[in-house]
């Protein structure tokens, strides 16, 4: 019983951080120290506790925690449409995301920085793909996705780094859980 206390607690406890770091993600305009000129981006800073996730949690829990994400950022801070977006891009990245971190099989070097990269790439390949086909605007994949692999590729980065750096903090904790209990 006791473990399971443990797991609903770690799960809201990544559910609140996701929130919250999705709050920042929206607060800092990226789009504006660009000159506007990719609109609508943002670091992805919430996608840390995704990547978390994916490397310290069961696929099913990875997926939950995705979908409490979108859900409930969307509901606070967005509307049904961000919602569809997010979800398109979310479930795309997650299945990318999952199985990179499959074949590579560790937290060491540069897997997770790959994870993470691969994850915002296919997130904005998602998000564009529902776009191109809820607008029925299929020029979006010309002209607009290019732009977001490319933003998307450097953020992943910095996302990962974030991440491994985390990880890392994690290791040299006595109560660090990477047990994907």
């Amino acid at each position: 019983m006791r473990t399971d206390a443990m797991k609903i607690a770690r799960f809201a406890m990544l559910t609140a951080l996701a929130l919250v770091l999705g709050y920042f993600d929206r607060a800092i305009p990226l789009s504006a120290v660009l000159g506007g000129a990719v609109p609508g981006i943002k670091l992805g800073l919430a996608n840390t506790v995704l990547l978390y996730g994916v490397y310290m949690l069961r696929p099913g829990a990875c997926v939950l925690l995705m979908l409490a994400k979108v859900l409930l950022s969307g509901f606070l801070f967005g509307s049904l449409s961000a919602i569809l977006y997010s979800l398109s891009g979310g479930v795309l990245s997650l299945a990318v995301m999952l199985a990179v971190s499959a074949l590579t099989g560790h937290r060491k070097g540069f897997a997770v920085i790959i994870t993470s990269l691969a994850g915002a790439v296919f997130h904005n390949v998602g998000q564009i793909l529902a776009a191109a086909a809820v607008l029925r605007t299929p020029r979006l994949l010309v002209t607009y996705l290019p732009v977001l692999v490319a933003v998307g590729a450097v953020v992943g980065c910095l996302t990962g780094i974030i991440a491994r750096l985390v990880f890392r903090a994690l290791q040299k904790t006595p109560a660090a859980a990477g047990d994907k209990r």
